[in-house]
């Protein structure tokens, strides 16, 4: 969740890689993907939408 609020992308990417979840929702029901859009990570957004696409 850290990493989308500050766009870090290769953070995201290694935790991803390493098993994190990324459909996981926070106590507010938000994802890393609702987070990279209110803080208006596009980089980030995308990455995310890209890898949910692929682990479908």
């Amino acid at each position: 969740m850290c990493a989308a609020a500050f766009g870090q992308v290769d953070v995201a990417r290694v935790l991803l890689a390493c098993g994190a979840d990324v459909n996981f929702h926070d106590k507010r029901g938000g994802t890393a993907l609702d987070i990279a859009n209110e803080k208006c990570e596009d980089e980030m957004a995308e990455f995310l939408e890209s890898f949910a696409k692929h682990c479908a």
